[in-house]
């Protein structure tokens, strides 16, 4: 049997125990004793941490929580994106919304929605993309300040554009870039 997500939850020293006890082979990754790693010189905190209440069991419980929190957000941010949806392109490449809610529920709400619309059209291989947070959060900004001002918005973002007009947001698949050789050449033919 191989368990490949890790027992957060449950305290190494345990976990090597309970191997040792029943000949179950573990790795052992050296990375985890270089310094040269910030989880590594983390660690070395950890007694520091505790001295001050922040055990690994409240860490932990910390951790739970915040999780709990995001999957309650990321459940309310699928139903919002889901009746805000006017139309979806037949071949799944763009999405009309209604614009309101991206300005009026929470920023963070927003957030997530943006994130999930950008979701919805993008193929297999566009969601295994991580899409920069402090940059969905500034476009976010700019497309509140659009929507509060009723003013048309354009913007693109990793595999997709985002458009902004008449009470309506639209996300659909970017057209590929093109290559910056035949630029050049292009440029060199003229």
């Amino acid at each position: 049997m191989r368990h490949i997500r890790p027992f957060l939850e449950v305290p190494k020293t345990r976990l090597v125990s309970t191997c040792t006890q029943n000949n179950w082979l573990y790795a052992r990754d050296p990375s985890n004793q270089d310094p040269r790693f910030t989880r590594t010189r983390m660690r070395a905190l950890m007694p520091i941490l505790a001295g001050e209440g922040l055990t690994n069991e409240r860490l932990g419980t910390l951790a739970a929580r915040a999780r709990r929190s995001e999957d309650a957000l990321d459940h309310v941010a699928r139903r919002s994106v889901e009746s805000a949806i006017i139309r979806r392109a037949p071949d799944g490449g763009a999405i009309r919304l209604k614009a309101d809610p991206f300005y009026t529920e929470p920023f963070d709400l927003a957030l997530r929605m943006l994130r999930r619309s950008m979701l919805a059209i993008g193929g297999e291989n566009d969601r295994e993309l991580q899409i920069s947070l402090a940059k969905l959060e500034r476009l976010l900004k700019n497309l509140r300040m659009a929507i509060r001002d009723q003013r048309p918005f354009r913007q693109s973002l990793a595999w997709t554009v985002i458009a902004h007009g008449g009470g309506y947001l639209e996300v659909r698949t970017a057209p590929p870039r093109r290559s910056t050789k035949g630029t050049e050449r292009a440029a060199g033919k003229r």
